[in-house]
Order: structure tokens, then sequence, then C-alpha cells
């Protein structure tokens, strides 16, 4: 399984070694400020974990998927400034910041990137469910109310 952007309850949210999300919800709970470089125009798609292990327990059972390689992802394309967006929205707490993309950084950009989970669905009859801004309201309010052993 190649697995975009998976976020969601009890993701490791104490440092920055899990990718943007973890940061985003990190950094507005605590009322700090997201920041987005360049124009966050960047397309991606995040997976919330319940549709992650929906689809780990569809291969599981699948006959033809061992040895098969899937891409699984979402759907729904977001841009980078829509997804801060939403989880100030939904921490009710934050601020997003655009801000040049720094000299270091410019050259691993890899702008959009989302992707093609057409096989999962083919093989494995596997939807994504959840939509963005429903995952990270019930991401952020499961953290909200363990605070202390998260953040």
């Amino acid at each position: 399984m190649r697995l975009t952007n998976v976020y969601g309850p009890r993701q490791r949210l104490r440092d920055d070694l899990q990718g943007f999300l973890p940061i985003f919800i990190r950094r507005a709970l605590a009322d700090e400020t997201l920041t987005v470089f360049g124009d966050g125009t960047q397309e991606r798609d995040c997976l919330y974990v319940d549709d992650v292990v929906e689809c780990l327990m569809l291969a599981a059972i699948a006959p033809d998927a061992p040895g098969q390689l899937f891409n699984v992802g979402n759907d729904e394309h977001l841009e980078l400034r829509e997804l801060a967006a939403d989880v100030v929205r939904a921490a009710g707490l934050g601020r997003v910041e655009h801000v040049p993309w720094p000299a270091d950084r410019d050259a691993i950009d890899i702008g959009s990137y989302f992707g093609d989970s057409s096989k999962a669905k083919r093989m494995l009859g596997w939807e994504p469910r959840t939509a963005f801004r429903e995952g990270i309201e019930r991401t952020v309010a499961f953290y909200r109310a363990r605070s202390a052993w998260y953040v």
C-alpha cells in the first residue's frame, strides 16, 4: 500500500517528523501560526485513518491482492492554503501565514501531488469515505480531549 498524507487520531504530533498535517494540527491547537510556503495552491489529497484501515482490511481478504501494489489516496484534492484554513477553522485557534519559499526549500517543492486510487477501487471495491473537513474536525476533537498525551 502506498498511502498519501494519512491523518487522524493517535498520530504523532510532538515534532515535525510526520508530514505537514500533524504540524498544522499541533500549531493550530497551540494557537500558533501555520506557515504555508508560496501561494499555497499546491494540491494534496489527505486520507483519514479510518479509510486506510478499511482499505487494508479489504486488501487482506481480496484473493488477487497479494503481491500487488496499490496507491491509496483521497479523491478530494485540496490546495495547501485550503487545508491550513480548514485546520484553523476546526481548531478555532491559530492563523495561516503565507511566506515566500526559502531558497533552501525551493528546490524540493514537489508542486501538486495526489495518488491515483483507481486500482484499489477496481480490485478491492474500496472508496474513500471521509471528506477532509469531517476528518479534520474529528481529529482536532480527539487531540483537544487528550492534549496532555499528544501535544
